[in-house]
């Protein structure tokens, strides 16, 4: 990828508070993240986890991330004993699938935004579904804004942890339209202090997760607790309804 073409990951913590708090974040590799001010991060070009003084949680996969090399190391933060999922995803590529499970209008709201069916890349969504983030922010590729109904995934252990996917405009955009919004903001309290019960807690409109089909076994045993709504799963298995989520039992059609 030509330099000229990647802009790094900045991320911005509203109270950081100095160098020495920036020097005690978990990082994985030294270049990860740098302070360019008091509340400016640089995260590095390929990828990491790290957390903030205050709990927050933030994983990322920027312009360098590389498939064969660091899909392993980030996606294993997911096995890590006490893991529950991540605060923030933030990924430089759009991710595959996103349209799975969703209505045809809501389909055909990412067309007339630019956005095709085969577009993205599908390691990213592998990360999302093994980091079970809160929230997935993106901007990039795309540079719209955009919002998906909340989606569902399973951290190891079956416990249940809801996502919303969101991508950001360029900045400088127009500012009067909403398709090309590039601030949003977010007031979290950090996963780590929060129940169970809170994060299980189902959000309106959740499906299951997208990027289910792309992730399918060929003997289809071991991925169908993700299956939510508007999915038409087709397997050469019988399935056991008891290993989905009651609320979208009724919803799933095999054919």
């Amino acid at each position: 990828m030509d330099d000229s073409t990647i802009s790094p990951s900045l991320f911005h913590e509203e109270d950081s508070k100095n160098e020495e708090e920036l020097n005690s974040l978990h990082c994985t590799s030294p270049k990860l993240l740098h302070s360019s001010s008091s509340n400016l991060y640089f995260l590095g070009n390929d990828y990491g986890m790290f957390t903030l003084s205050n709990g927050l949680t933030i994983a990322f996969a920027g312009p360098e991330f590389d498939e064969d090399e660091h899909f392993s190391p980030l996606s294993s933060f997911a096995s890590n004993n006490g893991y529950r999922g991540c605060d923030l995803f933030l990924s430089w590529e759009w991710p595959s699938d996103i349209h799975q499970l969703l209505p045809p209008p809501q389909v055909a709201e990412l067309g007339e935004l630019g956005v095709g069916v085969s577009e993205g890349e599908e390691v990213v969504g592998r990360i999302a579904s093994s980091l079970c983030p809160r929230y997935h922010l993106t901007s990039a590729q795309k540079e719209i804004f955009y919002t998906r109904p909340p989606y569902y995934c399973h951290l190891m252990g079956s416990k249940v942890r809801f996502t919303r996917f969101v991508s950001v405009g360029r900045v400088n955009s127009e500012p009067k339209v909403k398709s090309k919004k590039w601030v949003y903001a977010l007031n979290l309290d950090p996963v780590i202090t929060m129940s169970d019960q809170a994060l299980e807690q189902p959000l309106e409109g959740a499906t299951g997760c997208p990027y289910l089909l792309s992730s399918i076994p060929n003997n289809g045993n071991n991925m169908v607790n993700n299956i939510g709504p508007h999915q038409m799963v087709n397997f050469n298995q019988n399935i056991s309804s008891s290993s989905i989520l009651p609320q979208y039992r009724n919803q799933l059609q095999v054919f």
